[in-house]
Parts: structure tokens; sequence; C-alpha cells
């Protein structure tokens, strides 16, 4: 990263006070406003309730219970870790709990980056423009509806958000503080990204890394082994997740993950570029870019390498690099590789940018650290910035106000887009309509589903089937088998019921399951279950069109038994595994 220049003010920040409480309070206001109007449960989230509601019943974290295998159908440890403990302790429920801390966790983002371009060592001309930087930047998140979307939804993206916003701030600290707590922040931080989601693997990597060189740098053992100490919950968390569930990744990866799809990742970056105007960000990486990165190799090369013998000079550049620009451009690095994968291995995700959501504060930041690094006059710097903003909301709420006109019958389906091209005025139709062309080829791809279709999915779920108190009433005697494609919401309201899931997140066996013949890519839906499997557990619970919208028949000709269930998992699971190794389902 490139230092700024000696004239930067000596106190970040200092002096802003009471403005900056009062704007941060009114951001934190609309926030929560947005929040209100985004609010949603993803059918996806209740899956996560399932596994809580089981541990909470004394089964442990498990999809359904013993004599059934324990799978690990949540891929987020800590969140489901935190509904638990927020149901045993204050009885309130993941379906009302969840949305108020994903809020709560938003608010700190929104905090956490206000306070990062209030501490933001600025040049002289431009630090009377703190204030105006810290508004437009909040004004920056509470206008961005992919912010505002993720501030709900019963996942933990917002949790997840925060921990790689502050890792991102804490490892830029350290950058330029080595220090032995500086250290354990960033390791502190990438054990929670790691706990709350599987990709905090790579963070936590990347951090190991960063100290590793310090300390070869430096030779400051305590230093090391403090900074080290935090993670340790990643290993930890590892053979605790063999031990209970004999897989060292959840079995959403091999669920979802069927082989690389770089087409499908192209149209969902695309998508995301147009529609938050990131080409707008990256003209101006590319106007003000080229001299900061002409000045970072410079003070990387101040020590002056030895001209007479190149290795000597290489292995002096490399010592300057590891002192003074390493664990910066580490930082940097984890974050693209983690979007890079997801982006062109996994293809983007079922849901709208939720993959990118963590970038949106860090655009911000970023954006206004290369207009100080830069010295752009006041005006100039706060222009650009609004124009940024700006930008970023046309394509988005026109986006939004068309889908709310959409049908619920329509609505609720799981290939549905919203062209917008048409509401454009005629000299921008020509990037609405390239919009729209990327949404068209994702939405039957079940590629980042829009907000409203997740709205009317779990709506249609939840009135198409009984209520978790009619659901607790039914008994779980003979093993009543339901399998369902959707298996959330079922999951949730229907807790003494084994639920197989027709698309594998939770079912060991389906995630491993051989594609079919020709088969059309479809995000986390490639996967199907075998019907000799399904047929085996002689699923006996049927949907109603009506109330009590489900039927459970009583007496199956032959009862399954718990001794059955064991038998017929053995021989699947060996099965499921052979296909693994032979490659057959990728």
């Amino acid at each position: 990263m490139v230092e700024l220049t000696p004239t930067a003010t000596p106190r970040p920040g200092a002096g802003l006070g009471l403005r900056f409480w009062l704007a941060v309070v009114a951001a934190a206001a609309v926030l929560t406003w947005g929040w209100q109007v985004f609010w949603f449960l993803t059918d996806d989230a209740f899956i996560h309730f399932r596994y809580v509601s089981n541990s909470v019943a004394g089964h442990g974290l498990v999809w359904n219970p013993a004599p059934f295998r324990p799978v690990e159908g949540y891929s987020s440890f800590l969140w489901v870790a935190l509904l638990d403990v927020v149901w045993r302790v204050t009885g309130v429920a993941p379906t009302v709990a969840a949305n108020v801390l994903l809020l709560l966790f938003s608010m700190a983002s929104l905090y956490v980056t206000a306070r990062a371009v209030a501490r933001m060592p600025l040049p002289e001309r431009l630090a009377p423009c703190r204030f105006g930087l810290v508004v437009l930047v909040l004004l920056g998140l509470v206008s961005n509806r992919t912010f505002l979307t993720w501030t709900s939804s019963g996942l933990e993206t917002a949790m997840v958000n925060l921990w790689i916003l502050l890792w991102v701030l804490a490892a830029l600290r350290y950058s330029s503080q080595r220090t032995s707590s500086a250290g354990a922040l960033v390791a502190g931080a990438a054990s929670l990204i790691y706990l709350t989601r599987p990709e905090g693997l790579l963070f936590a990597c990347a951090t190991g890394t960063m100290l590793l060189c310090v300390w070869l740098e430096r030779r400051r053992t305590l230093a090391l082994l403090a900074g080290c100490l935090p993670l340790l919950a990643v290993p930890a968390h590892l053979l605790w997740r063999h031990a209970t569930y004999g897989e060292w990744l959840p079995n959403t990866y091999w669920a979802k993950h069927v082989g690389a799809w770089p087409l499908s990742g192209a149209h969902y970056l695309l998508s995301y570029a147009l529609e938050h105007a990131l080409w707008f960000w990256a003209a101006a990486c590319l106007l003000l870019g080229p001299r900061l990165l002409g000045a970072h190799v410079a003070r990387l090369w101040g020590r002056g390498p030895s001209l007479t013998w190149p290795a000597a000079g290489a292995a002096t550049w490399a010592a300057t690099w590891a002192e003074r620009g390493l664990v910066a451009d580490m930082a940097v690095a984890a974050v693209l590789a983690n979007a890079g994968y997801y982006t062109f291995i996994i293809g983007g995700d079922t849901f709208e940018y939720r993959i990118y959501s963590h970038l949106v504060p860090l655009f911000l930041l970023a954006l206004v650290w290369l207009l100080a690094a830069a010295d752009v006059a006041p005006r100039r710097a706060l222009a650009t910035l609004g124009a940024f903003v700006l930008l970023g909301c046309p394509i988005a709420w026109t986006h939004y106000r068309l889908a709310l006109e959409v049908p619920h019958e329509q609505a609720a389906g799981e290939d549905v887009s919203v062209p917008i091209a048409a509401s454009l005025p005629p000299g921008l139709r020509w990037y609405g309509e390239l919009f729209d062309r990327s949404q068209a080829w994702l939405i039957p791809h079940l590629v980042c589903g829009r907000h409203h279709s997740h709205v009317h999915f779990t709506a249609d779920l939840l009135a198409t089937h009984p209520t978790r108190e009619e659901g607790l009433a039914m008994s779980g005697e003979g093993f009543p088998v339901y399998v369902i494609d959707a298996v959330g919401v079922p999951g949730w309201t229907l807790p003494n019921v084994a639920i197989l899931d027709r698309h594998g997140l939770n079912d060991h066996v389906v995630a491993r399951a051989p594609l079919a013949p020709g088969h059309v890519r479809q995000m986390a839906h490639d996967r199907n279950a075998p019907r000799d499997y399904i047929a085996e557990f002689r699923p006996n619970v049927r949907l109603l069109a009506e109330p009590p919208f489900v039927r459970v028949r009583q007496r199956r000709k032959h009862p399954l038994s718990a001794q059955e269930i064991v038998e017929i998992e053995d021989r699947w699971w060996a099965l499921a595994d052979e296909w693994l190794l032979a490659g057959e389902g990728h």
C-alpha cells in the first residue's frame, strides 16, 4: 500500500465529535427503515433454524435426528451457535432473533466504515472535507440496495461481512504497527470469518502467512505466538467437524460444487458491475492508480537493491517488501481471491450479490483512500465520491420498483427476471438492455435470485405448510418421511418429520450423486436424489392443497425401523463415497 504524504493530519478525525455521531445516528435510522422495507427470510434460513431446533431439543446439530447420520448442511457454525445460545438464554426463537441480530451486525459495519473514514490519514488540503467524506460514505451504504438487502434474510451474511471488514482494517493496521496485539486482532477476525463461513479458511491461511513473514523479519517469537493463538479455533473446529460429521468440508460444498462455472460467474459479475456502477470506480482507479502504483514500487525499492549482484538485489527487495508492503498486499489479494473463487469456480451465488455484499463498504473506503493518496482537490474528491454513490442507485432502485409490480404467483417462481430497459431514458436503454440480458441468463439458472423472488417464495411455502405449532403436535412415531426440493420451511414447521433433501444440501448421498446425462446447470440444484435411494425410506408424508396441508400415512405396508434406517444409510453412504472417488459426481 502507498503511504500518504507527511503533511497528513497528525490526529485523523480530531474535531469531528458531535457531527460524526449525529451522522452515524441518522444513517442508522435510515438503515433501520431500509431493514424494515427489505425484511425477509429466505427458505435456506429455515435450514439453519432446523439445526438450531434439533440442538435445543437435545439431538445436536443434525438435520434429521438419530438413527439418521449427522450431516452438516448449514455451512455457518458460528451463526447457528449464536442463534442456539440466544434461544436458550432468552427464549427468542431463530425466526424472530435472526433478523434483529443481522440489523445489529449491519449497524456495526456502518459504524466501523464511518470510523475508518474519520481516522484515515488525509492530505492537508483534504482534511477539512473529512466530514463530507464521512457523510457520503454513510449515504453510499444506506442507499445501496445490496447492503440493505442483507441487513435481513435470516442468513449469516451481515455477520460475516462485518468480520471481513474488520479483518481488512486490522490487516492494514498490522501492516504499519507490527505489534503482537495488532497481529492478534487480524488472527481473531480471520478466525471469526472461518467459524462463520468455510471460505474463512482462505483468510486464516493469509493471516498465518502474514504472521510468519513478520516473524521471519523480526524474529519475535512471543509476538508470533500471541498472534497465532486465535487461529487455533480453525484446527479445533476442523477436528470437531470431522469427529461429528466425518468430513473435513461441509456437506453443502459437495452438493453445490460440480465443476467450475466461469460463464455463470461472468454474467453474475457483469450484472453486479452494471447495477453498482463499478465501471466508474474502475475508471477512477485507472486514472489515479498508475501514479500510486509507481510510488508503491518506489517505496518498496527505497533501500536501493544491489545492481552488482542480482541475487542480493532480489533478496533486498524481498526483505523490503516483507517489511513495507507484504501484509497490506496480502489482505487485498485474499479479498480478491475469495471473490474470484466464487465468481469463476462456483459461478456466483443463488442469492443476489451475496458473495459481493462485503465489498460494498470496501469499495467506498478504497475510493476515499485513493482520492486521499492521490491528493485530489477537495471539490473534485467530494464530487467523485458523490458521483460513485449516485450512479449506483438508478439500476438497483428501478429494478426494485418494477419488481414490486410482479404478481405474487409469478414472483414466487424461480425463473422470473424483471427487465428494466424500457423504464430508462432512451439514451440509457442500451445499458439497461445489457443488464437485462445478463439477468435473463442468470435467473433461469437459479443464479442471482432477487430479493422479491425469495420474499414471495418463502411466503408461498409458509402458506402451504402447517405452522410450527401444528407440526410440533405431529408424532414422530414410525419415522415419518417427507421428500421435497425446498426443505427449509418444511424442515422448521415439521420438526418431528424426517426430511429428505432432494437436492442434497442436507443429504450425504444426494450431495455426491452422479449428474444426470445432459443436465442443465442450476446453482445448488444440479444434484438429484436417486429414486432407489428415496424409495428405500418409503416416504409417507404427502403435501395437500388445503389445510392441514400435510397428510401422514400412519401405516406403511412394511414399517420403517431404526435398524433399517441405519442399514440403508450404511449401504448408500459407502456407494456415495465410491462415486466421489470415481469422480462420477463432477
